[in-house]
């Protein structure tokens, strides 16, 4: 039987301190019953009934604490649908010697110009390296390369595949120019079409989150689309979503921004042009504040600067 403390000061029925009482002490249940049932069952009619419902429980009941608590409203639990991870493998390079070096240079292009993108994460592709990327349950894509090298061309072969579906979802063919400097205006094109807004993990992860109205990731692609289309559905969606929480610390930054732009973007702005460029810059202000090297922050001071003609 569960203990449980009580004070016995006054009868329950007049609800008023007992006077000849109103100094016992706090006592258990069992030592209570027992100096009530000496001299006190008069002062305290209600103790039968009350002594009955602390006895009733028993060892294989809850107790009454564990009653109460039982009744307490769990809060509820906030879903987030994260940003999918872009695993970057390493460049395959067969057996010849001449593609090392290049090789290396594409990976190195690669993996820092991916990684200015907010579509997904970047990471080379050698696993998880920490428990909490272990822990971590977003969709992974994996790109693969291939370099082949001859007497005039250099050819990167790129494969991105859906890591949890294992099926390919984009190839494309690349021929490289021979001089270094001249490689990176080359990918730029891929970069996006990979990792950028319209680019093709944003299209895919776009249809894994259509019916989802989470802030975040979901409104982050919802708002790219927005910007392609322009339909009053999708402002009305992107309006709810922006003004929910971010719980993805990396992407609050961009989420801001994205709202400072939106200020702009909707068609309500034409009525007040400029409460609407008002609240875009307070919006882009706090962007920079949270994360200062974030490009869509700082895309949304620039933006919005240029369009007041505010640019000093």
């Amino acid at each position: 039987m569960s203990s449980i403390w009580v004070r016995a000061n006054w009868p329950i029925q007049s609800c008023r301190p007992y006077p000849k009482y109103k100094n016992l002490p706090l006592l258990k249940t069992p030592q209570l019953h027992r100096r009530l049932k000496v001299g006190h069952k008069r002062q305290f009619p209600f103790t039968a009934g009350l002594w009955s419902y602390f006895s009733s429980s028993s060892s294989s009941s809850p107790s009454l604490q564990q009653q109460l608590t039982s009744r307490k409203k769990k809060p509820a639990a906030v879903s987030v649908y994260r940003s999918p991870i872009l695993e970057i493998m390493a460049v395959d390079t067969g057996k010849d010697p001449q593609a090392a070096q290049t090789s290396r240079r594409i990976a190195g292009l690669l993996a820092d110009d991916l990684s200015r993108f907010e579509i997904s994460r970047v990471r080379l592709g050698t696993g998880p390296s920490s428990p909490a990327e272990r822990n971590d349950s977003s969709h992974v894509y994996r790109l693969y390369s291939r370099l082949v090298t001859d007497e005039n061309n250099v050819t990167l072969y790129l494969n991105i595949d859906d890591a949890q579906a294992d099926i390919l979802i984009w190839s494309r063919v690349v021929v490289m120019p021979p001089e270094p400097e001249k490689m990176q205006a080359a990918l730029i094109p891929i970069l996006g079409e990979i990792n950028g807004g319209q680019g093709i993990i944003a299209s895919y992860e776009a249809v894994q989150t259509r019916n989802q109205d989470d802030g975040g990731y979901p409104c982050l692609l919802k708002y790219f689309e927005f910007v392609r289309y322009r339909s009053d559905s999708l402002e009305d969606k992107v309006a709810t979503c922006l003004e929910k929480p971010v719980l993805e610390t990396h992407i609050r930054g961009t989420m801001l921004g994205f709202r400072a732009l939106f200020e702009m973007e909707r068609k309500s702005a034409a009525a007040d042009v400029d409460a609407a460029y008002a609240r875009g810059m307070l919006f882009a202000r706090a962007a920079v504040i949270v994360d200062p090297n974030d490009s869509w922050a700082n895309f949304a001071v620039a933006n919005l600067a240029y369009l007041k003609q505010d640019c000093l």
